[in-house]
């Protein structure tokens, strides 16, 4: 493994277990109810300066991560409710290191973005405790992997 990579994923690519149980689901899904509240703790008191550190060279700032977090999130609740709604739709990818590089993307005001990953946290987790067993094994294709992905495996990557 690299030493770029081990920079850019310091904890690992995420890997879906292969059986993923109720219960597993059941702790991803408190973990994405928590995700807001863990935000606004890190980035609470930052000055404009610590929101521009970045962990690795080349890699985004801190406020561009916070407002990834917003975009990739709110990309995936709408994913979910496309393969709860549609059989099998194929989701159209956005092309991530662009939009890092937008206005609202380099804001150094974090406070829309929490209040948005707030909100969208809350509705998401509303919206999993309501799945049934065929519910979670639902499916979306992700046309830039050209790969199909089940909701069960994909709360686990965004836990």
């Amino acid at each position: 493994m690299s030493d770029n990579y081990q920079l850019r994923f310091p904890i690992g690519e995420y890997s879906a277990p292969e059986q993923i149980s109720p219960e597993q689901r059941d702790i991803w899904i408190a973990e994405i109810a928590e995700f807001p509240t863990q935000i606004k703790h890190i980035t609470n008191g930052l000055s404009e300066l610590q929101t521009l550190a970045t962990y690795r060279p080349g890699g985004w700032n801190l406020r561009q991560l916070v407002h990834h977090c917003a975009d990739s999130h709110s990309q995936a609740y709408t994913r979910f409710k496309l393969a709860i709604s549609e059989d099998n739709p194929v989701i159209k990818p956005y092309n991530e290191a662009v939009w890092a590089t937008y206005a609202d993307a380099n804001d150094a005001t974090l406070t829309h973005s929490l209040h948005l990953l707030d909100g969208l946290h809350n509705r998401w987790a509303q919206f999993m405790r309501t799945f049934n067993e065929q519910q979670w094994e639902r499916r979306f294709v992700h046309s830039e992997h050209n790969k199909s992905f089940s909701l069960s495996e994909t709360v686990g990557n965004y836990a």
